[in-house]
């Protein structure tokens, strides 16, 4: 494998990945949704519970004790909005909706400090508020970001390699 075949590689792996994480996104919200309609009907007719494994037990997140927690939760919420800039009382309501509200007297000082814990300035990021505008913390699934660059770009941001080959043959390599 020469250079130009290695970049068009590397580029065709980049690709895949993005298209891999979009189906990822769109199944852990639709599996969400589907977990949201089982819980209503076992709601509506708790007597079904009994027919249930210990493993649909744990998908459908019946026991309080499999509930994510802290910065967990707050991950999900994100995750499952992708490229949405969302407030602390959005994220709360949210988690209140779940039943995935923290035990505190202040949950959304609870959910302020497990938003700053997952911050990394990679996937998931924090824009200040202005004008009186509050801050707002969102999840970047990277699929809108990585579409619009070169491919010279994306292999660069995937590890560091500056690829020469699509300049060489005039771009050719995307």
């Amino acid at each position: 494998m020469n250079i130009k075949e290695a970049a068009r590689a590397l580029e065709q792996a980049i690709a895949d990945m993005e298209h891999a994480e979009e189906d990822w996104v769109t199944a852990k919200a639709r599996m969400e949704g589907m977990r949201q309609v089982a819980r209503g009907i076992l709601t509506a007719f708790p007597e079904l519970r009994q027919h249930l494994t210990d493993c649909e037990r744990v998908e459908l997140r019946l026991d309080d004790s499999l509930r994510p927690r802290g910065s967990a939760a707050v991950k999900e919420i994100l995750e499952s909005r992708p490229n949405q800039a969302l407030t602390v009382a959005e994220i709360v309501a949210d988690l209140d909706e779940r039943g995935w509200l923290p035990a505190s007297d202040n949950p959304s000082n609870a959910v302020r400090v497990a938003l700053e814990r997952l911050v990394d300035g990679r996937r998931f990021f924090k824009r200040q508020g202005d004008d009186g505008n509050p801050v707002r913390y969102y999840f970047v699934d990277g699929t809108d970001l990585i579409a619009g660059m070169s491919a010279s770009t994306r292999a660069r941001l995937a590890g560091g390699v500056r690829v020469a080959a699509d300049e060489a043959d005039g771009g050719a390599a995307g």
